[in-house]
């Protein structure tokens, strides 16, 4: 495994540690993927595979991922994570078109 592909590992390793312990309810978008529109279908394909990729999805610690971005559903997470990386609790203060820009890096909405 290269530098790059373990780094990568990492920080998903710990953005979920990180969420598990600071947000209330992150463990329920488990759950959530499976009756979320837009995900439904490809999380219950993944859940039923061992180490599958499909379409850029993969899952780890049964979180659904694409492209190495973590997949938010359009709850009450979405707007912390939001709300957090514009703040300054994740990464420092940012303006407007900085947080989007941070936002689409980390994560697929």
């Amino acid at each position: 495994m290269g530098n790059k592909t373990a780094d990568v590992l990492s920080c998903r390793v710990m953005l979920l540690s990180i969420m598990n312990v600071e947000v209330t309810g992150f463990e329920r978008l488990k759950e959530e993927y499976e009756s979320y529109l837009e995900f439904e279908e490809i999380y219950m394909t993944l859940r039923d595979e061992n180490n599958c990729i499909v379409d850029g999805y993969h899952l780890q610690k049964r979180y659904l991922f694409r492209d190495n971005k973590f997949c938010i559903l359009k709850t009450s997470v979405r707007e912390f994570l939001i709300w957090e990386i514009h703040v300054g609790g994740f990464l420092g203060h940012f303006e407007r078109n900085k947080t989007i820009e941070e936002v689409e890096r980390s994560f697929f909405f």
